[in-house]
Protein backbone atom coordinates (compact mmCIF):
# COMPACT_ATOMS: atom_id res chain seq x y z
CA UNK A 1 0.00 0.00 0.00
CA UNK A 2 1.43 3.13 -1.25
CA UNK A 3 0.42 6.22 0.98
CA UNK A 4 1.30 9.06 -2.11
CA UNK A 5 -1.25 6.93 -4.54
CA UNK A 6 -3.72 5.25 -2.46
CA UNK A 7 -6.99 7.38 -2.78
CA UNK A 8 -8.68 5.52 0.49
CA UNK A 9 -5.92 7.43 2.32
CA UNK A 10 -6.48 10.72 0.26
CA UNK A 11 -10.20 11.00 1.17
CA UNK A 12 -9.54 9.89 4.60
CA UNK A 13 -6.11 12.09 5.59
CA UNK A 14 -7.13 14.88 3.54
CA UNK A 15 -10.26 15.55 5.92
CA UNK A 16 -8.17 14.42 9.12
CA UNK A 17 -6.00 17.17 8.67
CA UNK A 18 -8.09 20.07 7.91
CA UNK A 19 -9.60 19.32 10.60
CA UNK A 20 -6.42 18.99 13.15
CA UNK A 21 -5.27 22.41 11.67
CA UNK A 22 -8.55 24.07 12.10
CA UNK A 23 -8.50 22.78 16.12
CA UNK A 24 -5.12 24.10 16.65
CA UNK A 25 -5.78 27.64 14.96
CA UNK A 26 -8.88 27.89 16.49
CA UNK A 27 -8.40 26.40 19.94
CA UNK A 28 -6.36 29.70 21.25
CA UNK A 29 -9.21 31.63 20.37
CA UNK A 30 -11.30 29.57 22.24
CA UNK A 31 -9.69 29.77 25.50
CA UNK A 32 -8.99 33.35 25.39
CA UNK A 33 -13.10 34.07 24.89
CA UNK A 34 -12.95 31.74 27.79
CA UNK A 35 -11.23 33.80 30.07
CA UNK A 36 -12.79 36.97 29.34
CA UNK A 37 -16.32 35.43 29.35
CA UNK A 38 -15.27 33.65 33.00
CA UNK A 39 -13.76 37.51 34.46
CA UNK A 40 -16.95 39.36 32.47
CA UNK A 41 -19.24 36.85 34.41
CA UNK A 42 -17.03 36.71 37.89
CA UNK A 43 -17.69 40.65 38.09
CA UNK A 44 -21.36 40.52 36.93
CA UNK A 45 -22.20 37.86 39.71
CA UNK A 46 -19.59 39.80 42.52
CA UNK A 47 -22.04 42.87 41.73
CA UNK A 48 -25.11 41.01 42.30
CA UNK A 49 -23.92 40.09 45.27
CA UNK A 50 -23.11 43.36 46.59
CA UNK A 51 -26.63 44.38 45.30
CA UNK A 52 -28.52 41.51 47.22
CA UNK A 53 -26.61 42.56 50.53
CA UNK A 54 -27.87 46.36 49.86
CA UNK A 55 -31.54 45.39 49.44
CA UNK A 56 -31.24 43.05 52.50
CA UNK A 57 -30.15 46.10 54.07
CA UNK A 58 -32.35 48.10 53.30
CA UNK A 59 -35.41 45.75 54.36
CA UNK A 60 -33.74 45.10 57.73
CA UNK A 61 -33.28 48.92 58.19
CA UNK A 62 -36.64 49.56 57.22
CA UNK A 63 -38.67 46.84 59.10
CA UNK A 64 -36.48 48.46 62.24
CA UNK A 65 -37.70 52.03 61.67
CA UNK A 66 -41.41 50.45 61.48
CA UNK A 67 -40.91 48.62 65.02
Amino acid sequence: MVWGGDIYSIIMLKPLACVLVCTLLFLPVVFVLRIIVTRKLKKMIQQLEEEIQQQEERILSATAVEE
